[in-house]
């Protein structure tokens, strides 16, 4: 959990700026429950805390064209409760 400490500069729903470039893909997932506003909005915070931490692994320090989408019905690994993000890992040139 050491790696959680430090915070992202910035996560974006847009490109990368000018100023960074890509060094990774990185998703976050975690299962909703029942899928009520509360139990989304908790899985959310958990798969962010997720993407965050694979960014850290990446040497990112912020994170480019995030997403939250719900996982598509019929696959086999993942619930249909399940709440997946991801985004670009970034770092400053």
């Amino acid at each position: 959990m050491g790696l959680l400490k430090r915070k992202p500069e910035f996560i974006i729903t847009g490109q990368t700026p000018d100023d960074y470039v890509p060094i990774g893909i990185v998703t976050g997932i975690a299962n909703a429950g029942t899928l009520g506003k509360d139990e989304i909005r908790s899985a959310i915070e958990k798969a962010q805390k997720d993407l965050w931490s694979e960014a850290i692994k990446l040497g990112g320090t912020a994170i480019s064209n995030y997403r939250i989408s719900r996982a598509p019905s019929g696959n086999a690994s993942l619930s249909a409760q399940s709440i997946i993000v991801y985004g670009d890992a970034i770092k400053k040139v």
